[in-house]
C-alpha cells in the first residue's frame, strides 16, 4: 500500500537536529547532501574516515550554502566507540534531536568477529545500532513530547529474507558464525540477511515499546554503493545479481530518496516496513514475528548490560558514559526538582567525628543543598503496596547476574563529585558495609589505601572490636567475579537480597556507616533490608544511599519508572525512615560551586542541560543515623 510518494514536498526543517551513522559516504552522504538543502538546525553525522568528512563538509557548504554540519568520528562496529559518540552527541544536544537515522552497515563479508566478540555483521549492523539508540532514546522521547515528533530511521533490507531458518542464530552470535547455512545463499549472505532482519524486527519492537517516537524500518533499493562495487568479490556480485533479477539498481542520489522521505514527510506510520518510495513492503515469515522480535530485543538487552570490561587497577577512575541512561527525566522534571531545592535551607554538612580532622591546610567541606525527610504522622500506614515493586523481568536476579558486568552506574563527573563527598561524610576507620557492592566502590584515593592496607594485611577491625584504627570494607553484591576484583574489600559476601532480604551473618556487627550506590531502586524489599542494616549499625552510625537518573529499567521496581526524581527521592526517603534511622535527609550533591546560594544551584541546572560547572550526572544521598532502638518496622509496618 502506498501511503507516501517522491512526489511529496519535504516540509522544511528550520531547527531540527538530526543524527546519520555511515555518514562519509553512499547513501549516509546524499543523505546529508539532500537535508543540507531544506536547512535543518544542524546535521550531525557519524564515520571512520575523517578525510571523506572533511571534504563531504567543504562540499555541502560550496554547493547547499550550509555550514551546520558536525562530524563525530566513530566505529558503529566497537560498542565502546558507540558509547564515545553518544557522549559527544549528547554533549552538545542533550535536550533535542528529531532525527536518528541508523544507517551505517557492512554486507556480505568474510567470517570475522567485533571488537567486542560478535559476528562481525550482526554487531555493526544491529548491536551498535541499538546502543546507540539506547543512549539516545530518553532525547528522542522528550523531543517528541516537546516539538510533536521525533523519528529513529533503521536502514534494513529485502535481503532479511536470506537469513538463516531459525531467523536468528543467537547461540553462536559470538562466533564468526562461518557455518551457518550449508547451499545458498551462502553463509556470508545469511550472516547478512540476518543482521538486517534484526534490522527490521529491532525497529518494529522500538514502534511498539515506545509509541511517541516513530520508529521505521526502510529498504533504500538496490544501490551501486561502495559495499556492492568495491567491497563484494566478483562471485557475491554476481550472485546478488542472479537473486534480484528484473530489479534495477539505482545510485546512491536515488537511494537515498526512501530513508530521506521516512525522515521528513508527513504520513510515516511507526512500525510500518517501507521500500522505494514510501511504499509500504512485503514481509516474510520471520520479518513479521512479534515472538522472534521479543526475544531479539530480550537478548539484546543482556548483551549490551555486560559488554564493558574494568579499567586498570592503577587507574581506578573510569571513563565517562560507561553506564546506560536509560530512563532520564525531561527538563521539566528537573526543574520540578529544583522548586523542591531551592525554598531548603541550605546548610554545611558537619564532618563525622571519626573523619579526618581538618586543619587551616584543609579544603572545608562543601556546603550542599539538604532538603530534611518529613515523617508521617504518628500511625499513618506504610503508603506502597506490592505492586509498586513488581518489575518488568520478575526473572530471579540470580540469573541475571550471574555473568559479570564490570560496569559503572554513574559518569565520571558523578564520581568524583560523589568521592568529595565520602571524604566529608565518611568515617576513616572502622567499619563501612557497601551494600549491593561491586567491582568498585568510589572511594577517594586516600579512602582506598586505607582500605586496600587493611584487606592486604588482615588487620581490619573484627566485629568484636579489634583492629582500632583499621578502615574495613564489607562488599554485599550479587556476582562473587566482581566483589573479587575489588581491592578495598576485606570480606566478600555474595548474597540475592531479593530472595532474602535479610543481611547474612557475615557481614557482622558495629558497622559504622553503609553506602549503597545507584542500587536501591532494585531492591523489592527495601525496608526490610535497611532495618537489617540498621541492626548492625552502631549507635550514631550513618546509611548513605546514593541516588542518581540511570538504571536498567527491567529491573528496578516498577513505582521508579513511574515517578520523577521528586517522587523517587522522596520514597528513598520513606524507606530509610520506616526502617528506623532518623534525621533522615536528601543531599544535593553538586560540585563545589552548585551549593553556593542559588547562582551555584542554577549553574548545577545548566550543567544538566549540558554546560556550565555542573556537568555530570545528577546526584543526590538520602541518608539517616542510628539514634537509640528507633521505631520503624515495629511500627506495625509490613511489606508483604
Amino acid at each position: 500500500m502506498t501511503v507516501g510518494s517522491e512526489a511529496q514536498p519535504v516540509s522544511e526543517l528550520l531547527g531540527k537536529i538530526f543524527l546519520t551513522t555511515g555518514g562519509t559516504a553512499g547513501l549516509g552522504k546524499q543523505t546529508i547532501l539532500a537535508l543540507a538543502r531544506r536547512n535543518p538546525g544542524t546535521i550531525y553525522f557519524a564515520g571512520r574516515n575523517e578525510a571523506a568528512a572533511n571534504a563531504l563538509m567543504d562540499s555541502v557548504k560550496t554547493d547547499a550554502r550550509y555550514d551546520r554540519l558536525v562530524f563525530l568520528k566513530a566505529d558503529i562496529s566497537s560498542l565502546q566507540s558507540v558509547n564515545g559518540l553518544a557522549q559527544a552527541f549528547l554533549a552538545r544536544e542533550p535536550q533535542r534531536l528529531d532525527v536518528l537515522m541508523c544507517n551505517a552497515g557492512i554486507m556480505a563479508t568474510a567470517p570475522a568477529l567485533s571488537a567486542d566478540g560478535y559476528e562481525i555483521q550482526f554487531g555493526t549492523n544491529h548491536l551498535g545500532h541499538a546502543l546507540l539508540i539506547r543512549h539516545l532514546l530518553p532525547t528522542l522521547k522528550a523531543t517528541a513530547q516537546t516539538h510533536g515528533d521525533a523519528r529513529i530511521i533503521i536502514l534494513t533490507s529485502i535481503a532479511h529474507n536470506l537469513h538463516p531458518k531459525s531467523g536468528i542464530h543467537f547461540s553462536t552470535l559470538k562466533t564468526p558464525q562461518e557455518g551457518l547455512v550449508t547451499g545458498p545463499p551462502g553463509a556470508s549472505w545469511a550472516r547478512y540477511g540476518q543482521s538486517k532482519l534484526a534490522n527490521m524486527l529491532y525497529a518494529d519492537e522500538l514502534a511498539r515499546r515506545y509509541p511517541t517516537v516513530t520508529s521505521v524500518p526502510v529498504h533504500p533499493g538496490i544501490v551501486k554503493t561502495e559495499l556492492l562495487t568495491k567491497h563484494l568479490s566478483l562471485g557475491k556480485r554476481l550472485g546478488m545479481r542472479l537473486n534480484n533479477i528484473g530489479k534495477k539498481e539505482v545510485y546512491p542520489e536515488e537511494g537515498a530518496r526512501n530513508q530521506i522521505w521516512a525522515a521528513t514527510a508527513s504520513g510515516v506510520r511507526s512500525g510500518t516496513y517501507y521500500v522505494p518510495v514510501g511504499v509500504e513492503g512485503k514481509r516474510e515469515k520471520m520479518g513479521s514475528s512479534e515472538d522472534l522480535a521479543k526475544g531479539l530485543w530480550e537478548w539484546t538487552e543482556r548483551e549490551l548490560e555486560a559488554f564493558e570490561t574494568p579499567p586498570s587497577p592503577t587507574n581506578p577512575m573510569p571513563p565517562p558514559f560507561r553506564f546506560l541512561l536509560l530512563h532520564r527525566p525531561h527538563t521539566r522534571r528537573r526543574r520540578l526538582l529544583l522548586s523542591f531545592s531551592l525554598p531548603t535551607t541550605l546548610v554545611a554538612l558537619t564532618t563525622m567525628s571519626t573523619s579526618p580532622s581538618s586543619s587551616s591546610n584543609e579544603t572545608p567541606p562543601p556546603t550542599y543543598p539538604t532538603h530534611p525527610f518529613n515523617p508521617p504522622p504518628p500511625g499513618s500506614p506504610y503508603p506502597y503496596t506490592p505492586s509498586h515493586f513488581t518489575r518488568l523481568d520478575p526473572s530471579p536476579d540470580s540469573s541475571f547476574y550471574s555473568t559479570p558486568r564490570f560496569v559503572t552506574h554513574i559518569d565520571a563527573p558523578a564520581i568524583a563529585r560523589l568521592r568529595r563527598y565520602y571524604h566529608f561524610h565518611l568515617p576513616h576507620t572502622g567499619r563501612i558495609l557497601d551494600l549491593c557492592s561491586s567491582w568498585v566502590s568510589h572511594f577517594p584515593r586516600e579512602m582506598e589505601e586505607l582500605a586496600i592496607r587493611s584487606a592486604t594485611a588482615g588487620t581490619a577491625r573484627s566485629s568484636d572490636g579489634d583492629g582500632e584504627g583499621q578502615l574495613e570494607v564489607v562488599g554485599l553484591g550479587m556476582n562473587a567475579h566482581e566483589l573479587a576484583a575489588n581491592p578495598v574489600l576485606s570480606v566478600r559476601v555474595t548474597h540475592d537480597l531479593n530472595a532474602r532480604p535479610e543481611i547474612p551473618d557475615a557481614v557482622g556487627k558495629d558497622l559504622d556507616a553503609t553506602v549503597c550506590v545507584v542500587s536501591i531502586d532494585y531492591l523489592t524489599c527495601p525496608v526490610e533490608v535497611l532495618r537489617g542494616v540498621w541492626e548492625r549499625t552502631r549507635e550514631g552510625g550513618r546509611v548513605h544511599l546514593v541516588v542518581s537518573n540511570r538504571c536498567f529499567p527491567t529491573k528496578v521496581v516498577g513505582r521508579w519508572l513511574q515517578v520523577g526524581e521528586r517522587e523517587r527521592l522522596e520514597m528513598v526517603a520513606g524507606y530509610v525512615w520506616w526502617a528506623g534511622w532518623r534525621g533522615v535527609e536528601v543531599v544535593d550533591v553538586v560540585d563545589e560551586e552548585g551549593g553556593k546560594g542559588e547562582e551555584g544551584v542554577m549553574g548545577r541546572v545548566r550543567g544538566w542541560l549540558g554546560g556550565g560547572n555542573g556537568g555530570g550526572d545528577p546526584l543526590w544521598v538520602v541518608r539517616g543515623v542510628k539514634v537509640g532502638q528507633g521505631e520503624g518496622a515495629s511500627d506495625g509496618h509490613s511489606e508483604m
